[in-house]
């Protein structure tokens, strides 16, 4: 097990936490929200208020790329199960062997199985 930074951009402190604990945690000077940020990231000087507002803009900037792609990645599986969902229905002959795969493919469209929830959810 290793320690990745975490970092509270309302006191300007980095602190190390075990890398399995949760994305965001308690900072432990302030109380306030300490992000993880991985453990290669540099981070300025805690007296350097300039590099510390340019490094949380950029860091929101990441942050909000980072969701806006995830958010593309469960549309464009949302959009591929309910194209497989059509065509399967709309094949020919006895839908028993094709059940079970809808089956599936509905429950991962209404969010049964983790990281293919629908958008919004």
């Amino acid at each position: 097990m290793h320690n990745v930074s975490h970092v509270c951009f309302a006191c300007r402190r980095v602190m190390r936490r075990p890398a399995h604990e949760v994305q965001v945690a308690p900072c432990s000077s302030c109380g306030g929200p300490a992000e993880r940020i991985g453990d290669r990231v540099p981070v300025p000087p805690r007296d350097n208020l300039r590099a510390w507002a340019a490094f949380e803009e950029s860091w929101r900037e990441v942050q909000e790329e980072r969701a806006s792609e995830r958010l593309r990645r469960q549309v464009r599986t949302r959009h591929a199960i309910e194209h497989r969902i059509a065509d399967l229905m709309a094949r020919d002959g006895d839908p028993k062997g094709r059940e079970v795969e809808l089956r599936m493919l509905r429950r991962r469209l209404a969010g049964e199985f983790p990281g293919t929830e629908a958008p919004g959810n």
